[in-house]
């Protein structure tokens, strides 16, 4: 199977205005006090299932700072003389996290810094996706400032009770709902278009994977990122069949090379991308083409670094060779293949694999069973 660079829905940082938007809903038929204990509550139990229970365990910047608001709301309740009412409750929180949430949208700079600092993935991923929901809200924010400041100059003086209503009781949960549903939709289309591309595993030299990247990256970073590259030589009656490689390849353009190599992909095993190659190119004559895993090098110069997995495929009939698609591939000798090593004609890898190639095809034209 493979597997997909995707986003989790755990990274709607969103989701933390939650405890927000169940304390305004619960003003509504609650005592004021009781709305704000229960949101708290919620937010603090919230909190603790994303850092304790759940897998990812990406901490949620906003969930923090909407229940810690809360619980300012909280203790300002015990206070006597509290001026905060049931109807301008809604309005007041929206108010305040959006001036918090503010604040720290102004200090992003130093909060990555510190996250790529600590070197922890999901933190540096949670701040990033705090930092795109906080933008968000905040455009929600100004939209339902403007409306309060129209209704205020051109409307009725004083304000309708049911326009009052939807203004400033309504709409502050309908800003905070409206966030978590834009921020899912975003998720939702990130993964599709990511579904769509091609992901690559960066390795070190000895092949664990150390992380991945898109593969139109493999172009831009050049040779920074080690991505394993599965090749596959087509040997037939002791001779190599060999084309020239198309002049879209990032490397060796137009040289003489093996026919079949691609990078690996994340998530899929060297065996899976050699059959692919194969059933690919010879999807009439899959089953009785098997390849065989040869040697493992790497490989390194101004334009590519890779990790280069060489396969050898042992074809009996060479009839299948006969293919539009291998219009200028033909079959070489050991011999002819060594004569015009290092002269600028073959591809740079296949110069790297002759000499094992050559002890590997003359073992077994030695010790074939005729």
């Amino acid at each position: 199977m493979r597997h997909k660079l995707t986003l989790s829905y755990a990274f709607n940082m969103s989701l933390g205005f939650t405890p927000a938007i169940i304390a305004i809903v619960l003003c509504g038929i609650l005592p004021y006090s009781l709305a704000i204990y229960i949101g708290t509550g919620f937010g603090i139990l919230y909190a603790i299932y994303i850092n304790q229970l759940h897998v990812n365990r990406a901490p949620n910047l906003i969930l923090y700072v909407s229940t810690a608001t809360l619980a300012v709301f909280a203790l300002l309740s015990f206070i006597p003389g509290n001026h905060i009412s049931n109807e301008s409750f809604p309005i007041t929180l929206e108010t305040s996290l959006l001036i918090l949430l503010l604040l720290l949208y102004m200090q992003r700079k130093k909060i990555a810094d510190y996250c790529r600092s600590r070197q922890e993935r999901l933190l540096c991923q949670s701040v990033e996706s705090s930092v795109v929901a906080i933008q968000v809200i905040m455009v929600l924010g100004v939209m339902h400032l403007i409306v309060i400041v129209i209704a205020l100059l051109f409307g009725e003086n004083p304000m309708r009770p049911n326009a009052f209503y939807a203004i400033f009781f309504v709409m502050p949960w309908v800003v905070f709902a409206a966030c978590i549903i834009f921020n899912q939709i975003g998720i939702h289309f990130f993964n599709k278009q990511v579904r769509k591309a091609i992901i690559l595993p960066v390795v070190n030299r000895r092949g664990d994977v150390i992380g991945r990247s898109l593969a139109s990256e493999a172009l831009k970073y050049k040779n920074k990122h080690i991505n394993p590259v599965v090749r596959v030589a087509i040997v037939t009656n002791g001779m190599l069949f060999l084309c020239r490689r198309a002049q879209t390849r990032i490397l060796d353009r137009g040289k003489i090379d093996v026919p079949l190599e691609r990078y690996l992909r994340f998530g899929e095993s060297l065996e899976e991308c050699a059959c692919d190659l194969i059933q690919s190119t010879f999807p009439n004559a899959k089953e009785h083409l098997k390849p065989t895993f040869s040697v493992a090098y790497h490989f390194e110069n101004d334009i590519t670094n890779r990790l280069t997995y060489l396969f050898i495929l042992d074809v009996k009939d060479d009839i299948i060779l006969c293919d539009p698609r291998f219009e200028s591939g033909k079959l070489w000798t050991l011999g002819q293949v060594e004569t015009n090593l290092e002269k600028d004609f073959f591809g740079s890898c296949l110069e790297e694999e002759f000499e094992h190639l050559r002890v590997v095809i003359d073992t077994k034209e030695k010790y074939k069973v005729s």
